[in-house]
């Protein structure tokens, strides 16, 4: 099988894997099944793939990426599922973290979420496992028709199963910020080597290692927040800032050492990010479940690391022969 097919493959299986069951919102068991599986493919995975291929075809920074991923968790949640508004979700809809009908906790989380959970982390695993072909358009002609075509098909179905009318404005409004985000996004300029894309390896150092810590406090700090202050019914504006100034503060630690991110950098955002749900969830939620999605994510991470091991070391023989 060829590479590019290999690496669409895993794009489409991980994305819905680390926004439904890493989240434990889909047991690991309910994802085997195909009737489970494929939608979930065509909602998370073809979101992805959209993304990547038009990242790279275009040229586009992380930047631009990572705001497409805003707008994919805007339609889904807010256009398609419409949990932004739904009353049911984290709380009722007089809690004070409500503001317009919208539960602006949540859907500054659930974002916060789809953003790396749903999109950069799917895309930046996959060109790690796949490093031959990161570089490279996989999909095209009519292929890449039918991607965009079942992907709103899926989000119009779980627009018309979903039986809860939202309200008008607020649904307007949401709609339309995600035609704002998409219009930046395309309009950002266009970068040499997006980081997204990987360039070559440096070595570890002090730096290295402040990104995987500063990656693990913000994703527990995100988690946490989002879990403790509906429950305290903090007043809104506390809330949100402390959600907002997290990853704020976490960029700014980290941005020095990412301006051309490496191989090993890029895994150590990776296992900080996932860390803390890695071992959490399997004690909180479905532990067998949850264990078994945790080991296959460390595999995947620790084989992503020999995969750009033994291409370093191909690399130092090819050049101590020339």
């Amino acid at each position: 099988m060829d590479n590019k097919v290999k690496a669409t493959l895993t794009l489409i299986t991980l994305a819905p894997f680390f926004g439904e069951v890493l989240s434990t919102s889909t047991p690991f068991f309910l994802f085997v099944f195909p009737w489970y599986y494929l939608p979930l493919v065509f909602l998370y995975g073809f979101g992805a793939l959209i993304i990547r291929e038009y990242s790279v075809r275009h040229n586009r920074s992380t930047l631009s990426l990572m705001l497409l991923a805003v707008v994919y968790g805007i339609i889904e949640e807010g256009l398609s599922l419409r949990t932004f508004f739904n009353p049911a979700i984290v709380s009722s809809a007089a809690d004070p973290e409500r503001y317009w009908g919208v539960n602006t906790v949540w859907v500054v989380h659930i974002l916060y979420y789809h953003i790396f959970f749903s999109i950069w982390m799917p895309v930046i695993l996959t060109h790690l496992l796949f490093p031959s072909v990161r570089k490279e358009i996989w999909v095209s002609g009519k292929k890449w028709w039918w991607i965009g075509t079942l992907y709103v098909l899926i989000n119009l179905l779980y627009y018309a199963i979903e039986v809860y009318e939202q309200p008008l404005l607020p649904y307007i409004a949401t709609g339309f910020a995600a035609l704002v985000l998409t219009i930046i996004a395309i309009s950002l300029p266009n970068v040499k080597d997006p980081a997204y894309l990987i360039q070559s390896d440096v070595s570890l150092s002090a730096g290295n290692m402040r990104i995987l810590v500063v990656s693990l406090f913000a994703t527990m700090g995100s988690f946490i927040s989002a879990w403790v202050f509906p429950i305290e019914d903090s007043p809104l504006i506390i809330s949100l800032l402390i959600l907002l100034l997290i990853p704020v503060i976490a960029f700014f630690l980290i941005s020095p050492s990412m301006s051309s991110p490496s191989y090993q950098q890029l895994i150590l955002i990776l296992w900080g990010i996932l860390l803390f749900p890695l071992l959490l969830f399997p004690l909180i939620a479905e532990p067998i479940s949850q264990s078994i999605a945790s080991i296959i994510t460390f595999g995947l991470l620790l084989y992503s690391q020999r995969v750009w091991k033994k291409m370093d070391s191909a690399d130092s023989k090819a050049d101590n022969l020339s």
